[in-house]
């Protein structure tokens, strides 16, 4: 038996997560196995396999600007 918000890997490798749904006019619900999103499906296989992830956008390093902040002893005096 599966509970509410259990994760669970359907028969074709993708991902689902049970939801209880209302069927309508009738006062009864249902569980249901509804598939996750196709970025939450990465992030399991990933988790899953141990492997490193690939997301779409590729991740950029920030970027540093130097700045002239004076000689230490300025930096010091303007602190106080």
């Amino acid at each position: 038996m599966a509970d509410i918000g259990e994760l669970v890997k359907l028969g074709d490798g993708r991902w689902a997560r049970y939801q209880q749904i209302a069927v309508s006019g009738t006062g009864l619900s249902i569980l249901v196995a509804v598939e996750l999103d196709e970025r939450t499906q990465r992030l399991l296989d990933a988790a899953e396999f141990g492997s490193a992830l690939e997301l779409d956008a590729p991740r950029e390093s920030p970027r540093l600007e130097l700045a002239d902040v004076g000689t230490p002893s300025e930096v010091v005096a303007s602190v106080h």
